[in-house]
């Protein structure tokens, strides 16, 4: 299983990487949260950057992903891979059944 570090209600891709950073530091530089990709989408340049700024708005594929059942397996809770074709960032998100990218992580390469 994949692992990566979620945050809690982050409101920007930087607090993201901030506060992913102090949690992996107090575990020894270790990623903490097994998740498995159940979907996988996307975003245009545009609406992927402006993700990165805002967080906590809701967002109709978190909503549609939320309506769905996705077990976990083995652990790992089930998340959103979200990326942008030409950006090296990609978001590992788990919306824990609420519109918005409730838990959100990066994806390790």
């Amino acid at each position: 299983m994949s692992k990566t570090t979620f945050v809690r209600k982050p409101c920007t891709l930087d607090d993201v990487r901030t506060r992913a950073a102090q949690i992996e530091e107090n575990h020894g530089g270790e990623a903490l949260d097994s998740y498995y990709v159940a979907e996988e989408i996307q975003l245009e340049e545009n609406a992927f950057f402006e993700l990165h700024e805002d967080l906590v708005s809701d967002r109709d594929w978190c909503r549609e992903f939320s309506n769905r059942l996705h077990p976990m397996v083995d652990g790992a809770v089930p998340a959103i891979r979200v990326s942008c074709r030409g950006s090296l960032t990609v978001l590992i998100i788990d919306p824990q059944g609420f519109d918005y990218p409730r838990y959100v992580g990066l994806e390790h390469l």
